[in-house]
């Protein structure tokens, strides 16, 4: 597995206090670091037993600044945060696994796909018990978790007008509340569901195997960043074509081996 040799050392810290104003591509290499902001999902993002930060998302941050030069700095915030923060110019880039969509397209600027993805499902079989269709889900009573502001939580609005969907601020409180029985189902990206019922056999499922919508995952910018957007848009081709990206990608989606060694 080829991963950037500064992923760990560029993982040890994690910014809260916000930044100077963020500008255009030649003052963030001045600054020599790249603010980026990501929110906690599983394995998108997630911060270790001994506090470093890891994932997906940290790999690719940490490859982009690397590539231009500069420090990755990386910036905690709740999902629907993560635009507010952006435009407030408080971070550079979000690189958190962001579908894009035309309301976000409104107030960010989108890169080139970096990735695509899917909405599933998992429930509590305890909760739920087994089920063959997203329609099973749908009756009064049942609680079925969502991340706020993500694009899960308006696919399970479209589908689910009876049960009654829980928001959660990211998806690690939102898999605890599965497995307390707080709520019976989780509605998320891919691979969340599915690594919840590895992780907890017998109690987690994803008893539905076609996915409730498929997704292009980009990194947003500004929308005055424009020589930053063409850089990034460089930069994801460039590891796209390369096959970086897709094998980065298979390491953190592809299995739960990254799990054993964390």
């Amino acid at each position: 597995m080829l991963l950037r040799s500064s992923t760990l050392a560029a993982a040890l810290f994690i910014l809260t206090a916000a930044p100077a104003f963020a500008r255009g591509l030649d003052e963030i290499r001045e600054r020599g670091r790249l603010d980026i902001g990501l929110a906690l999902f599983t394995p998108w993002a997630m911060v270790r037993d001994d506090g470093i930060l890891t994932g997906f998302e940290v790999e690719v941050g940490a490859g982009v600044a690397l590539d231009m030069g500069v420090k990755p700095a990386f910036h905690l915030h709740d999902w629907d945060e993560l635009i507010p923060a952006l435009e407030s110019r408080r971070i550079d880039v979000v690189i958190a696994g962001m579908t894009v969509t035309p309301k976000r397209s409104q107030r960010v600027a989108f890169s080139l796909p970096y990735a695509e993805g899917e909405i599933g499902v998992a429930v509590n079989t305890r909760q739920v018990g087994r089920i063959d269709t997203l329609g099973e889900l749908d009756k009064t009573g049942l609680r079925v978790g969502v991340v706020r502001k993500t694009v899960a939580e308006q696919a399970a609005r479209r589908s689910l007008s009876q049960a009654l969907r829980v928001p959660f601020f990211d998806s690690r409180r939102l898999l605890d509340a599965l497995l307390d029985g707080e709520v019976g189902a989780y509605i998320g990206e891919q691979p969340g569901p599915r690594f919840a019922a590895l992780l907890h056999p017998g109690e987690i499922e994803t008893p539905i195997a076609q996915p409730l919508l498929s997704t292009r995952e980009a990194m947003a910018v500004h929308k005055g960043d424009l020589e930053l957007l063409a850089y990034l848009n460089r930069w994801i081709k460039q590891n796209r074509d390369q096959g970086w990206l897709d094998e980065v990608r298979n390491h953190w989606f592809g299995s739960l081996g990254w799990h054993r060694r964390e």
